[in-house]
This record gives structure tokens, C-alpha cells and sequence, in this order.
């Protein structure tokens, strides 16, 4: 089964980023820390909550572009033009969320990706394909096995 699929940029993720790091920061300013460790923290804080934010809304040049997916294999396009030939290696699957967690194909470099495709990501149709191809995704393709919920 063939794939190819453009993730658009996700402002619900984008928020959930925004909200959780907020939350931990409220939480800091809470705690017992001194001050200067509170500010350190804070400031590392906030430079992931924008590098998550940015890879969210697809504003980096590292971000996802496409997944291609052939008989041949699962190809991931990033937006500073690198194409990554890779493997599943984890899958959560709903109606609402896919999940995915992709894994180089290297033998030495063993980085992994993730490609999490929510309601605003991209059109009913492209999420309906995208959940049809996880499912019945190819075992060559794969390290692990598929978690679904309904």
C-alpha cells in the first residue's frame, strides 16, 4: 500500500505545547528553588517551548514535510530538503490521533522522529488514508507491534 502524506501545521498542538510548558512553569515558581535556579529553568523552558512550537506550526527548516511510502520502503522529507529512509517503531492509533514514531534505518545512528497527526493537520480524507496505511502497514516496515483504540 502506497503513502504520501504532507502533515499541514497543527495549532492544536502548537497550544498544548504552550499550555503544558506554562504549566510547568507555574509549577516552578511554586516550588522551593532559589530564585537564580527558577530563572535558569524557566529560561530553558522557554527556548523548548519555542523549539517545539516552531516545529509544530512548520516554521522550522527541520520539520516533517512528507512521509512516501512505497513497497520499496518509508521515506521521511524534512524542510531543509534531507530525505531519511526509515522504520516504524511505534504506532497509537484513534480516530482523532495517529501517533507515530519513526526509527533510521542505520544500524549506527538509531535517531527516531514523530509524526503526530491531529484534526488540524490535515483534511478527513488524508488522516482517513494515513490511518488505513498504519494499520495495515507492512510488517517489513515495522519493528513493533500496532496499538489501536476506538
Amino acid at each position: 500500500m502506497e503513502l504520501q502524506f504532507r502533515p499541514g501545521p497543527s495549532y492544536c498542538l502548537a497550544a498544548l505545547y504552550g499550555l503544558l510548558h506554562l504549566a510547568a512553569v507555574a509549577a516552578l515558581v511554586a516550588s522551593a528553588l532559589p530564585l537564580p535556579a527558577q530563572l535558569v529553568l524557566i529560561l530553558a523552558l522557554s527556548v523548548h517551548a519555542t523549539l517545539l512550537i516552531r516545529g509544530a506550526l512548520l516554521i522550522t527548516g527541520r520539520r516533517l514535510t512528507a512521509v512516501d511510502a512505497d513497497a520499496g520502503g518509508i521515506l521521511l522529507a524534512f524542510g531543509d530538503g534531507r530525505r531519511v529512509p526509515v522504520v516504524i517503531n511505534s504506532i497509537y492509533c484513534t480516530s482523532w490521533l495517529q501517533v507515530v514514531q519513526f526509527r533510521r534505518q542505520s544500524a549506527i545512528d538509531r535517531r527516531t522522529f514523530w509524526l503526530i497527526v491531529l484534526p488540524d493537520t490535515a483534511d478527513a480524507d488524508s488522516r482517513r488514508r494515513i490511518r488505513a496505511w498504519l494499520l495495515a502497514v507492512p510488517v517489513q516496515h515495522s519493528t513493533m507491534p500496532v496499538q489501536t483504540c476506538d
